[in-house]
């Protein structure tokens, strides 16, 4: 028989649809992953509620506030992120920060930022920022501007002297003159990166070291009670030169934690963990002194320098950087990048928590998430399995437990969770997190009736491109 070009071309296309048809029927009704959840294993204590944002002075107002309330964060971090380190405070004025340098080459000092007065164009003031925390009832973080001590331009600057004067007066300021009581204080911001070339600033891992000690002497002789950190992103290579001179002298360091991934494929397809710069400040702790604690105050899946949208998998991915943070000890809190950039048009990045009304967007969600369900403790969940993660939450004092599920596929999996050593009530409600593709920028949360619990285990089908939370309910 004569097959024709027409018959070939239906028999091929029928040959097509049903291997596409056998692939996802094959995805959706092979055998479920297997996880097991454990709670006898702690693995962490996140009873202080340790999920933050990093506020931007520059682009947020007090009418923040209600939804940092929504959010339910623990802590909250101010004036912003690069910037802090221009950031002088004025005890005269402390409403009118001062820029400590102003040097067009460096645009965190530029005019479209600072008044012709060399006073920030700030939409909240210091004073604005303790009221927020308080209403939230948030654990606020100080970062102390220290830059322009090491500037080597021409343009007017502070002295050393007049930034060491102006963070001594903070403090006092702060606590005792207004009785804020804050703990933390940061010194500086990445003062390991973007040295020389533009920037005219010369840190050294010794000059910066000796800074810090500096400053934490003279800001503790104010407070004692406040804590003090040391920041590095380059790893041991800069942390074996600075922890051996502050080791003594400050209470924590601090790191930030981003991705390096570039798109939806890289993600689904990796078995990173996202934490190489908490590691490099645990290791330095170790070897260093085993006392200190770390608060990673910038974490965030977004990939420095790279413009990319605020949608599904960069919001699934950013759930899955928070919880990989969640499971050390030794971390205090962490905060996410940021409440809002600079240009409005960048809220539609994935920078920013909020849009230009303080709606939430996708990035924004799982701050919502974490903080609406963690329990006391983080325990012992399977970690990988495929492109299946998950991460567990538990409370002894009530017998409560979270589990968190997160399916990087755009097609559902299931999963069979073994519950060991958990005898709370199997009564739950599920709640789901999801977008309709990994580039959409609508995403829904939304409880989603239960899971079946049989004999402490839970079988469940797992939605596309989510992050599924199933809450039993306890004693």
């Amino acid at each position: 028989m004569k097959i024709t070009r027409e018959t070939a071309f239906k028999l091929l296309s029928g040959f097509i649809l049903s291997y596409l048809i056998f692939v996802m029927l094959g995805k959706t009704l092979a055998s479920p992953t297997e996880l097991t959840v454990d709670v006898s294993q702690v693995l962490s204590d996140v009873s202080n509620n340790p999920v933050g944002i990093s506020i931007n002075f520059l682009r947020v107002d007090p009418a923040i506030t209600q939804p940092l309330k929504e959010l339910k964060v623990g802590s909250l971090r101010f004036p912003e992120g690069g910037i802090s380190n221009f950031y002088l405070f004025d005890k005269d004025n402390p409403a009118k920060a001062k820029a400590s340098l102003q040097d067009p080459n460096i645009r965190s000092t530029r005019d479209f930022l600072v008044n012709a007065d060399g006073t920030y164009k700030a939409t909240l003031s210091f004073d604005d920022f303790m009221s927020v925390c308080q209403s939230v009832e948030a654990e606020p973080f100080i970062i102390v501007g220290i830059d322009a001590m090491v500037y080597t331009g021409t343009e007017p600057h502070a002295t050393p002297e007049e930034v060491q004067k102006a963070a001594v007066e903070w403090v006092r300021y702060a606590n005792i003159v207004k009785g804020y009581g804050i703990k933390y204080w940061e010194i500086g911001n990445e003062n390991d990166l973007h040295n020389g070339g533009k920037s005219n600033k010369n840190w050294t891992a010794e000059k910066y070291a000796n800074t810090v000690v500096q400053f934490s002497r003279a800001m503790k002789a104010v407070d004692p009670s406040i804590k003090i950190g040391a920041n590095g992103m380059s790893g041991s290579e800069w942390w074996d030169r600075v922890v051996p001179i502050v080791k003594n002298d400050v209470d924590f360091l601090v790191t930030h934690q981003y991705s390096w991934i570039k798109d939806y494929q890289e993600w689904k397809n990796n078995h990173y963990q996202y934490d190489n710069h908490i590691k490099a400040a645990s290791k330095a702790i170790s070897t260093y002194n085993p006392n200190l604690r770390i608060n990673v105050t910038e974490i965030s899946s977004l990939k420095p320098r790279t413009v990319h949208e605020n949608n599904t998998w960069k919001m699934l991915h950013n759930f899955e950087v928070l919880g990989g943070a969640l499971l050390y000890n030794q971390i205090d809190y962490v905060h996410f990048w940021t409440s809002r950039w600079m240009e409005k048009d960048s809220y539609s990045r994935a920078f920013s928590a909020f849009d230009s009304n303080y709606k939430l967007m996708p990035m924004g969600y799982p701050l919502k998430v974490w903080n609406n369900f963690l329990k006391k403790q983080m325990v012992y969940s399977t970690k990988k399995a495929g492109t299946i993660r998950s991460w567990a939450s538990y409370d002894p004092d009530d017998n409560s437990l979270n589990v968190f599920v997160l399916n990087k596929e755009e097609v559902p999996q299931n999963v069979s969770i073994t519950l060991n050593n958990y005898t709370g009530s199997t009564q739950n409600q599920r709640w789901i997190l999801k977008g309709s593709t990994p580039e959409s920028t609508d995403v829904t949360w939304e409880k989603s009736g239960s899971v079946s619990v049989s004999e402490s285990e839970i079988k469940t089908e797992l939605e596309p491109l989510s992050v599924t939370v199933i809450a039993c309910q306890g004693s």
